[in-house]
């Protein structure tokens, strides 16, 4: 819905395959009120497209369009409720190893009951809730904000509470990301999609307060141990046409602080090939006085900065700058976008204009304060690789154009790139590209926010490419990267960089599956090594029958700098955290699961005599749905 694709829609739901003379076949049960699209009782037709994927040599999609009738039948009084109570014992513990004497500290405590429950009033019509829910069997993040990275990455959301019926809160910009959420205590959730409208709303206590600090050349996450409440509420429609409009509100509050903020969105097929989205939010906030301290880097930062405020040596930085308000402050956000998709032409247009004072605490907002157009040009071309292809290879070759600059008219950044993607033989897309753009390093002087005369430009020239590959039945590999000048973000200058990312997934039988990676980034200043980042994850999965699982994560972080090269602030000469974890998932009958699972984490530095452990962690989870 809104040309937008959802790939982590998730229901229950049972399918039996089995191998024939003929190749496969596949018999699925779906309940409608995992759909979320449909009532039956109403009646009436409605229709279901089933695409198949037949990855060889080519990648084909083969699809088929059903209408189904149903008759309007009478409505049943019952209403389906499912409660699934929970008791976990939980023991998790940290310690400092950088004290003199590090001792653990209780971070849960050991036994913890939990209940969920779904009031599914019709097949359209849900009510959920969930209290003090433990998801300690949710795998860990893998993913890792670099240290030249200024900007808060985005993760996916897997508590299952809060993803339910995610597409509905979806929106052209983010505002609704419940990663935002941390430690629920209480949670409650409607969702009700009719066939030309969609309704969802939540809302849920917070133990802690987690709120993305934006800026227009750096965002910092701030986490505090206060109590909120955040929630959101999305109205949509659609038309016959294939439109849709929706409105948008979310709300977060705590002690001394709230945001809120409505917004209009829309999408419109101007024709088969031609789409517009838009968004139009404004916002209202209220930041407590001793935030700004909070996100000082120094002893006391409500005095006035002094005028040299040199950059990671005084305790102001662009989050302190933007969260000194006095009282409430309000401002808006506002993006459109076109898109034109044709057989030969893809044309892409996007501009957006967010305000300095604008704020999306419920979403993920990590820039404001900028005014950014982005346009592109791309044209197909489809051939045989080779004679004995079943199908067209795809090449498609693209520029693309952006500018940026602050709400004062300063410039942030500005670019060009230019790509070819081939898509076509053993399931292959290489995508070779590069980029020239000139950017703006961070500030130089960290008490003021203004870019012109405060900040120093450099241009920035690299390649970047991806490859994917599927060279034998069950094997995935990937190798994805950059290399050339960018700039060295804590240093203020400009540095020879380069990334290599290769993975590898691997599924063995019908049983194991394997998958590994590995980030190595390296920046070179003067031909002397300033850091080198190495980042390897390995994820492991046994599934001897449909009921149980065995997972196990392993997550080895390697940072080494040089000290001597950093300008402003000394670095740790070497850091090495390494994390594990191992779950065991076993479901006993349709209503009946236990989930045990261990996680520990060491960390070593030049601040610690020695490696040692950082984290441990024990759960066992017991739940039988009623």
């Amino acid at each position: 819905m809104g040309d937008t694709y959802h790939y982590d829609w998730d229901t229950q739901w049972e399918a039996e395959g089995q191998i024939n003379d003929d190749g496969y076949s596949v018999e699925m049960a779906i309940p409608f009120q995992g759909l979320d699209i449909v009532n039956p009782e109403d009646g009436g037709n409605w229709f279901m497209a089933v695409r198949r994927q037949y990855p060889r040599a080519i990648r084909h999609s083969l699809g088929s369009i059903y209408t189904i009738t149903t008759p309007k039948v009478m409505k049943s009084k019952k209403k389906r409720i499912e409660l699934i109570p929970s008791v976990v014992i939980h023991q998790k513990e940290e310690r400092d190893l950088t004290a003199v004497n590090p001792q653990w500290e209780k971070i849960h405590s050991p036994f913890q009951p939990s209940l969920d429950g779904k009031w599914i009033i019709d097949s359209a019509t849900k009510l959920s809730f969930t209290a003090n829910p433990d998801y300690s069997e949710i795998e860990l993040d893998m993913a890792k904000r670099s240290i030249n990275n200024p900007f808060d990455i985005l993760l996916p959301e897997k508590r299952r509470f809060f993803a339910e019926s995610i597409d509905i809160l979806s929106t052209h910009q983010r505002l609704i990301y419940t990663r935002n959420i941390l430690d629920t205590r209480l949670g409650i959730k409607y969702s009700r999609q009719r066939k030309d409208s969609s309704t969802s709303f939540f809302v849920a206590g917070d133990d802690k307060t987690s709120v993305i600090i934006p800026g227009n050349l750096s965002s910092e996450t701030l986490e505090l141990d206060d109590k909120s409440v955040g929630g959101a509420a999305r109205y949509r429609f659609e038309t016959d046409k294939g439109d849709s409009h929706g409105l948008t509100l979310t709300y977060r509050q705590g002690e001394g602080y709230h945001n809120v903020v409505p917004a209009f969105d829309g999408f419109r097929n101007l024709s088969l090939a031609d789409k517009i989205r838009y968004q139009v939010a404004v916002s209202s906030t209220r930041y407590p006085s001793h935030w700004s301290n909070l996100l000082c880097d120094g002893d006391d930062c409500s005095t006035p900065p002094p005028p040299d405020c040199i950059p990671e040596s005084c305790g102001y930085n662009e989050q302190v700058l933007r969260t000194q308000k006095d009282g409430t402050f309000t401002d808006y956000a506002f993006r459109l976008s076109y898109k034109h998709v044709s057989p030969k032409w893809l044309i892409i247009a996007d501009y957006t204009d967010v305000g300095p004072d604008f704020r999306g605490d419920m979403g993920y907002i990590p820039m404001v304060d900028f005014r950014s157009f982005v346009g592109g040009l791309a044209y197909n071309m489809f051939f045989d690789t080779f004679k004995t292809d079943e199908g067209k290879s795809r090449l498609r070759y693209y520029g693309i154009v952006n500018l940026r600059h602050s709400h004062d008219g300063e410039k942030i950044s500005d670019g060009f790139d230019f790509w070819l993607e081939y898509r076509g033989f053993l399931q292959s897309v290489l995508r070779p590209g590069c980029r020239i753009g000139e950017r703006a390093t961070q500030r130089t002087n960290w008490g003021d926010l203004s870019i012109d005369e405060n900040s120093l430009y450099f241009t920035e020239k690299y390649f970047q490419w991806y490859y994917e590959i599927i060279p034998f039945r069950g094997v995935k590999i990937n190798l994805d990267g950059r290399w050339g000048k960018r700039i060295d973000e804590e240093n203020l200058r400009l540095g020879d960089f380069q990334e290599i990312i290769p993975r590898i997934e691997w599924n063995i039988g019908k049983s194991f599956e394997i998958s590994c990676s590995h980030a190595l980034r390296w920046m070179d200043i003067g031909g002397e090594e300033l850091f080198k980042e190495n980042y390897t994850t390995l994820f492991l999965s046994y599934r001897p029958n449909p009921r149980g699982s065995l997972n196990f994560i392993f997550i080895n972080d390697l940072t080494k700098t040089d000290p001597d090269l950093y300008l402003y602030k000394a670095k740790k000469e070497e850091e090495v955290i390494r994390t594990f974890q191992l779950t065991f998932d076993y479901q006993f009958s349709k209503k009946a699961r236990f989930i045990s699972g261990i996680k520990i984490g060491t960390r070593d530095n030049d601040m610690i005599e020695k490696e040692g452990l950082e984290e441990r962690d024990f759960f066992v989870k017991f739940s039988y749905v009623l």
